[in-house]
């Protein structure tokens, strides 16, 4: 069996352009909203932001009134960093848990 540091370290490594395309092309819906004729694409990609993000911007909201609020431009895209790794590394763990069960339930089959 693989070391689980191998798909940790793929998800580092996977996690890093993805968040920073998404930081990038996908506006943030916050406080500005979108027009009624908002494709539902837009919608949908601003909804997966907000969600990834959420632990830098409830660490945002706590600080709001302290000089920690400035932290907030390093805690959003940090957050959305490791929520993302997170979210592949827990993918590449669950594929390959399938793949084996598929694999001893075939064996046992022949």
């Amino acid at each position: 069996m693989k070391s689980p540091l191998t798909p940790l370290k793929t998800a580092l490594l996977v996690a890093l352009p993805i968040e920073i395309l998404n930081f990038t092309l996908v506006h943030v819906p916050l406080d500005v909203g979108y027009s009624a004729g908002t494709s539902w694409y837009i919608e949908l990609m601003a909804s997966q932001w907000a969600y990834v993000h959420f632990p830098g911007l409830l660490f945002v909201a706590w600080t709001a009134n302290t000089w920690l609020v400035l932290l907030g431009f390093v805690a959003i895209p940090v957050s959305g960093y490791i929520d993302t790794a997170l979210l592949i590394f827990g993918s590449i763990l669950g594929f390959r848990w399938l793949r084996r069960l598929a694999q001893k339930h075939s064996t046992r089959r022949n």
